[in-house]
């Protein structure tokens, strides 16, 4: 499939921030500013898909209705655009990162605590209800390698993936 742009259109330069140029083959050149940029994803129709039984879950989850639950619902949205710590999901909520550990410390937990939480519950939920691999499964859960996933998800249940997986 082939589609043609006017590279001169207003919009297509709005749209990619510089004005296209044509050359002689097809190819995309980024600057190295836009290398370091964190690669941001959204998988709408997965979300679509999945969101309304995560928001139940979280619901559920010990109860608190509190900053504990605004980080897991917060960790749900940036995890899979590679943000994992703190300070991401700080930003994310408006606060800064002191004020977000001091609510979740009065809420007698801590930030590292939730995301493993969160990070449990969304892996099950994929792999439950999606044919998505370990290696999808751990770049929407930010891990930087798969193997930490598995490690975690071995730790979190007590199997491997794939023994889970024959449970559902």
């Amino acid at each position: 499939m082939t589609v043609a742009f006017d590279v001169t259109d207003p919009e297509v330069i709005e749209f990619f921030g510089v004005t296209p140029q044509k050359g002689d083959t097809n190819s995309i050149t980024f600057g190295i500013q836009d290398l370091q940029k964190p690669f941001q994803s959204r998988n709408t129709s997965l979300l679509g898909y999945l969101e309304p039984e995560l928001n139940n879950r979280l619901d559920k989850l010990d109860g608190n209705d509190g900053y504990s639950r605004r980080v897991r619902a917060a960790l749900v949205e940036v995890l899979p655009r590679g943000m994992a710590n703190i300070e991401d999901v700080a930003q994310s909520l408006h606060l800064s990162k002191r004020t977000l550990q001091r609510n979740l410390k009065a809420e007698q937990t801590n930030f590292q605590l939730l995301l493993n939480e969160t990070r449990e519950m969304l892996a099950k939920n994929y792999l439950l209800n999606t044919d998505l691999s370990a290696d999808e499964i751990a770049f929407l859960l930010a891990y930087q390698e798969t193997n930490s996933f598995l490690r975690a998800f071995h730790t979190w249940t007590g199997q491997i993936i794939q023994q889970y997986h024959k449970g559902k």
